[in-house]
């Protein structure tokens, strides 16, 4: 059967892995006017089909198919391809304080770190807590703002 989570794809890339092209895309989905979601997914074709869910992503000691960030629809999450796509960084959404609670999903949202997966050996293995700052510098020389500070006179 055709798994897939039907999501609005706004950056695709394509990776080439033990002898097949996969196809790594981020999305979006609005999903009620509480939550809001953000996927990774991996597709590939085969057979002239196009099939969705392979074991790219490992968190830990788990391979997944696809990773799906559910989070409050009155937040905005990063999730984008770095360094030419080795890298996929993303917001870390936090957890509620009662997992059973599935009502406390809607008012989860980015933490302030990031996450990020790093592609190694043809897989994007989880490194918690990076450092998401970019590593590019500009190219321009950005002013000096001390030579735009005035002196003001108190009367």
């Amino acid at each position: 059967p055709l798994i897939f989570f039907s999501c609005s794809i706004n950056r695709a890339l394509l990776l080439f892995y033990q002898g097949k092209y996969y196809y790594v895309l981020l999305g979006w989905k609005g999903f009620n006017q509480q939550q809001t979601k953000k996927v990774i997914e991996v597709c590939y074709i085969e057979n002239n089909e196009v099939k969705f869910g392979f074991p790219l992503l490992k968190i830990g000691s788990v391979y997944k198919n696809r990773i799906v960030f559910t989070f409050t629809s009155q937040a905005t999450m990063s999730l984008k391809f770095e360094k030419k796509g080795k890298k996929i960084v993303f917001d870390h959404i936090s957890s509620p304080k009662n997992k059973s609670d599935v009502d406390l999903m809607s008012q989860t949202g980015p933490d302030g770190t990031y996450d990020s997966f790093i592609l190694t050996k043809g897989r994007y293995i989880l490194e918690k807590d990076v450092d998401a700052r970019s590593e590019t510098t500009p190219s321009i020389p950005l002013p000096d703002p001390s030579n735009e500070i005035k002196q003001i006179d108190k009367e």
